[in-house]
């Protein structure tokens, strides 16, 4: 079965599941007693996120147009080479 889980888990294991955790609503500023956000890839290893991410490479023009539309282009430091949507993108390095 299909789902955007498994395709990340497959895409790199913890790296994966960081991108699985970074885009399923959690990557809000840490705050409160325990700022660390964890989560389990698939091979059984926690995760764990001590700040907020402040930077961002994507890893396909798709990627890197729905983080412009997100309104996070600003914190984009790395695109592949072939994302040339926005305009924008084109200015970062790759």
């Amino acid at each position: 079965m299909f789902t955007l889980a498994n395709k990340l888990m497959q895409f790199g294991g913890a790296l994966g599941a960081a991108l699985l955790w970074l885009g399923s609503g959690f990557a809000n500023p840490l705050h409160g007693d325990n700022p660390s956000r964890c989560a389990v890839d698939d091979r059984g290893r926690e995760v764990c996120l001590h700040a907020s991410a402040n930077r961002i490479a994507t890893l396909s023009p798709g990627a890197t147009e729905l983080t412009y539309a997100a309104g996070a282009g600003d914190q984009v430091v790395a695109v592949v080479s072939y994302s040339g949507y926005p305009p924008e993108a084109q200015d970062v390095a790759w």
